[in-house]
């Protein structure tokens, strides 16, 4: 199973205070009372965002955004009947539905669909079986097959990749799960939301996050080009819905506890008890057959009890790992640019209010090219194991220590001004250059270079501190390497 905390990876829109004040034009007003009717063709295969129940109904988080907007306008929604998503694109496209629910923008689909500010960002996960025990990038996909779905978003950006990545096609999400979970398939594609959904209701166990790759699905509502009006009007809706609105509809159909029903012991004991008075009442004609049988039943019941506690800490292991995949660098254990910029969504409000200093350090391991061509990758992943050691090691606890890419990394210090960020920076740098690596007869040692950018009170924003501290760490690399920039706000 997988068990992954999606409200980490679903990123909301902001909202005004209320969904009671939609001010509309008089000509959207009236744009309205001329298309009172919308026809939408869904998705069936997209849970938990959109699909179709056992009835054949469509359901999801879409539905019911878009059943809130529609509630608010007074519009009769109209279905037109699908079985995937290829044919609702193909509806739209030839003029036969109005509106599509769980659409991504592309270049292919702008031709002949108008589209609304997104209400869901989605990112892309890499899937493989859990034999991979390494994070990956789209870049160790090359030469693999890769597997998606017909129609998918992220199928237009992959076709770049075609000569490098050998791609083949499913007519449904559960279909290219079930190929890569029987292994027909090296790896698959596929927003974070879906997977964990679909994963846990396949049942496929041997499937796992292995990493992510540079694209994100911004959902967002589609009309056919002729119905751009309904689009800013739909925008104000999504606008003006009431905080905290949106996030019901995400918890509907997403929980973060995914419950397990095991016997309580009291149930195990009322169980044993009936089974008891049973034997007794039987004792007299059938007691042989029957202790026989009550030693077989609870050696089962043993059995069945000890698998229940093993799947469940099986899940929660399960859970954990994919947590630290989320958020932590495979190779160095350190937190990754997510997990930094999680950080930095809650920090820097925080350091702004206060107007308290803070400091961004970007470090670069010299040379590090001629290391991994001269000794070999091997070498090359103990540098960054030994400098990520380092920069943990050098830092407090309230610091936060992010590989940012290769051998780039980025130091967060809230509370640190200029002269203690470089006393830290200059104390990192000596010991990284004191250290030595074993290398058959050699000893080896490289050097970093490091930029300290400080702000004194929460401004520039967090981006265009990380820029300045790359222009000093530029700096260090231009004086010779191996030294610290600065540039303080």
């Amino acid at each position: 199973m997988l068990f992954v905390p999606l409200l980490v990876i679903i990123f909301l829109l902001a909202a005004p205070v209320s969904a009671n004040v939609v001010n509309l034009t008089a000509d959207e007003q009236a744009w309205l009372e001329q298309h009172p009717k919308i026809r939408i063709a869904g998705d069936p295969d997209y849970a938990p965002f959109e699909f179709r129940n056992s009835r054949g109904e469509l359901m999801g988080i879409s539905q019911d955004i878009l059943g809130y907007c529609l509630d608010v306008l007074a519009i009769e929604l109209v279905e037109v009947p699908t079985h995937s998503w290829k044919q609702a694109q193909d509806h739209l496209n030839a003029g036969t539905a109005d509106l599509l629910t769980v659409a991504s923008q592309t270049t292919q689909r702008d031709r002949y669909l108008t589209f609304s500010q997104p209400y869901l960002y989605l990112p892309v996960v890499i899937l493989t079986r859990n034999d991979i025990n390494r994070q990956l990038s789209l870049e160790d996909l090359y030469g693999l097959t890769l597997i998606t779905v017909y129609g998918f978003g992220v199928n237009e950006y992959l076709e770049q990749f075609s000569d490098k990545i050998n791609l083949v096609y499913a007519r449904s999400t559960a279909e290219a799960l079930q190929k890569l979970s029987f292994g027909s398939v090296d790896a698959m594609l596929l927003n974070l939301g879906t997977a964990s959904y679909q994963i846990q209701a396949l049942k496929l166990t041997n499937l796992q996050v292995s990493g992510e790759i540079d694209y994100t699905y911004q959902l967002a509502f589609a009309v056919r080009s002729e119905l751009s009006p309904l689009i800013p009007i739909l925008d104000k809706v999504l606008a003006a819905m009431p905080p905290g609105q949106k996030q019901q509809f995400i918890s509907k159909w997403i929980s973060l506890e995914q419950g397990l029903w095991r016997p309580s012991k009291y149930q195990t004991l009322v169980t044993i008890a009936i089974i008891s008075a049973l034997g007794f009442a039987l004792m007299c004609a059938l007691y042989l057959s029957l202790n026989r049988t009550l030693t077989a039943q609870n050696k089962a019941l043993e059995q069945k009890s000890l698998l229940l506690e093993k799947e469940i800490e099986e899940r929660k292991l399960l859970e954990i790992q994919l947590k630290e995949q989320v958020f932590q660098d495979d190779l160095t254990g350190l937190a990754n640019r997510r997990k930094l910029l999680e950080r930095v969504a809650l920090e820097w409000p925080r350091s702004l209010r206060a107007s308290r200093p803070i400091s961004i350090l970007m470090l670069d391991l010299d040379h590090f090219k001629i290391i991994n061509d001269s000794f070999g990758h091997d070498i090359g992943d103990k540098v960054l194991k030994s400098t990520s050691s380092i920069l943990q090691d050098s830092t407090r606890i309230t610091d936060l220590v992010a590989r940012w890419g290769g051998e780039e990394f980025v130091l967060m210090l809230p509370e640190t001004g200029h002269d203690l960020a470089i006393e830290i920076a200059e104390r990192i740098r000596e010991k990284v250059a004191a250290t030595e690596l074993a290398f058959q007869d050699n000893k080896i040692t490289f050097t970093i270079s490091i930029g300290v950018a400080t702000t004194e009170n929460g401004e520039p924003s967090f981006t265009e501190l990380l820029s300045i501290s790359d222009m000093a760490l530029y700096q260090s690399k231009e004086q010779g390497r191996n030294r610290v920039s600065s540039i303080i706000i």
